[in-house]
């Protein structure tokens, strides 16, 4: 079987070992913020990321449905939580 594999096998390519970017880079990983972060950073405190979810769901029911109870969910729930 090693046969087999071994006639395949190339052994005139050359091994060029990929530099490692964390190594380059010394601020990578440390202090920085995810793009997550960075957008939860915009909303006001005490809304998470379950709130923004459940926002975009509504939206996106909405916009599928084009009911009105929907929107009127999606507007009481967006006053409810930009009111705490």
């Amino acid at each position: 079987m090693i046969r087999i594999y071994k006639r395949y096998c190339r052994t005139d390519v050359k091994f060029y070992p990929v530099p490692d970017f964390n190594k380059n880079n010394p601020n990578s990983g440390k202090g920085g913020f995810s793009p997550v972060e960075q957008l939860l950073s915009l909303l006001p405190e005490g809304i998470d990321m379950g709130d923004v979810i459940l926002i975009l769901l509504l939206l996106l029911l909405y916009l599928d449905s084009r009911d009105e109870e929907f929107l009127i969910m999606l507007i009481v729930m967006a006053m409810s939580f930009f009111q705490k």
